[in-house]
């Protein structure tokens, strides 16, 4: 299945490799490539995690990669990377605002 990397997730990539560059910019670089294969990753089997929510008719899944979440949702044949951050983060607060 495709997978498509929405801006805001590209986004918080390009910060979380900032933020980790601070105090190690090789382990910086490494860590953005293995977010990236993480996300291509759930091409092959994105049915395999968690659900965590409904959007738009859909369901909102999360592959934990260390200590981050990849939050994405399947649709029209493809894999939509909805948005990467830290795991301590309320991620119900930040996807699902409405919902409170």
């Amino acid at each position: 299945m495709k997978v498509v990397i929405s801006a805001r997730a590209s986004r918080d990539m390009i910060d979380i490799g900032r933020k980790i560059a601070q105090d190690n910019p090789v382990r910086a670089l490494s860590f953005m490539n293995e977010l990236e294969v993480a996300c291509q990753g759930l091409g092959a089997m994105p049915e395999s995690y968690e659900i965590i929510g409904q959007q738009h008719g859909n369901d909102v899944r999360r592959r934990i990669h260390g200590n981050y979440l990849i939050v994405y949702e399947t649709w029209r044949g493809q894999v939509d990377i909805m948005r990467v951050f830290h795991g301590s983060r309320d991620y119900r607060k930040i996807l699902f605002p409405s919902s409170d």
